[in-house]
Order: C-alpha cells, then structure tokens, then sequence
C-alpha cells in the first residue's frame, strides 16, 4: 500500500496520496513494532509539503525524525524538515536543524556524498532569509561543486539545480 502511496504522489495525485499514507500509517501502528512506520511517516510529510501545507509537514517530519535511523536517513529526514520549516517561514528554526545535518553530510566519512548539494542548498536558503548572504553564497557554491551529473536522493533532475544555484549565485554576487 505504501507503493500505491508513492504512485500516486508521482501522478501528481496529491490528495489520494496523502490519503493512502494515512491509511498505511495507521495499519503499521495497529500493527505494533514496524520498522517501516519512519518510512511511511516521511512519504506522508513528503506529500503535505508538495500540497504546499509546510506547517503539516513539520510535524510529520519532526515525528519521523524522533525514530531511530541510519545516519543516511536521518540527515534526509532533517534535511526534509528544514525545507518544510522553511517553507512555513521558520528560517531561525530551519537554520537550527540544517546546520548539524550540513556539517554531518560534509564529514570525509558519511556514508552518502550525494546529500552534501541538498544539505548545504537547504542551509544556504536558510542564510539568506536570515540575511547571511556571504556564509549562503560559500554554501551555495559548495553546493554547486558537489552536485553530480545523475539524478540522486532529494535531486531529482541535476540540470535544474544547476540553473537554479547558477541563477541564485548570480544574483547574490560576492561582495565588492
């Protein structure tokens, strides 16, 4: 049920989605211990910050979070988090939570290098609403520098994000 989840969040069936990770989660907590309950968690804060309701989906985030994880799954969490905590206009609070995931995702030994772009991306929005702009100009450089050719966790399509931080860094040149 949890793929029928993912399929219609593809499909761009918003509402069904959410309707059928609501679903999911219940079933796994009437179940008991399920190990996949974060998962189903996750995909269901996924789907409410796509709709565009960030304030929903920090919670679900935060409860996802709260599971025990792989250190992979929880920067991906956090980094999740901070975009939704950004999204509802809590830059302080996203700063809070992007800057222990961005130095976990920059260490030599995490296990996954393809979250470093998204991490210090989400951190570097963060900045810039906090009015950092040199510290989100490094970052999103950073950023830059560590995005791949192949489509990765939380980048779905490279091209785009590399408009998008080219975009961003033009606009926000290095102070003269």
């Amino acid at each position: 049920r949890q793929n029928l989840a993912r399929y219609l969040q593809a499909s761009g069936r918003l509402r069904e989605a959410e309707q059928e990770a609501r679903r999911v989660i219940e079933l796994r907590q009437a179940a008991g211990t399920d190990p996949n309950l974060p998962t189903t968690i996750y995909l269901l804060a996924d789907i409410l910050l796509e709709q565009g309701r960030a304030g929903e989906a920090v919670v679900e985030f935060r409860r996802a979070a709260a599971f025990p994880s792989s250190p992979e799954e929880d920067a991906l969490t956090k980094i999740r988090l901070g975009q939704a905590l950004l999204a509802d206009g809590d830059a302080e609070d996203a700063i809070a939570t992007l800057e222990p995931t961005w130095q976990a995702t920059s260490a030599p030994d995490f296990p996954n290098a393809s979250l470093r772009t998204p991490a210090a991306w989400a951190l570097a929005r963060a900045l810039t609403e906090r009015g950092e702009l040199g510290r989100a100009r490094e970052l999103a450089v950073v950023a830059l520098e560590h995005l791949g050719d192949e489509p990765s966790i939380l980048v779905d399509d490279p091209e785009a994000m590399r408009r998008e931080l080219t975009a961003w860094l033009a606009d926000h040149p290095p102070p003269s």
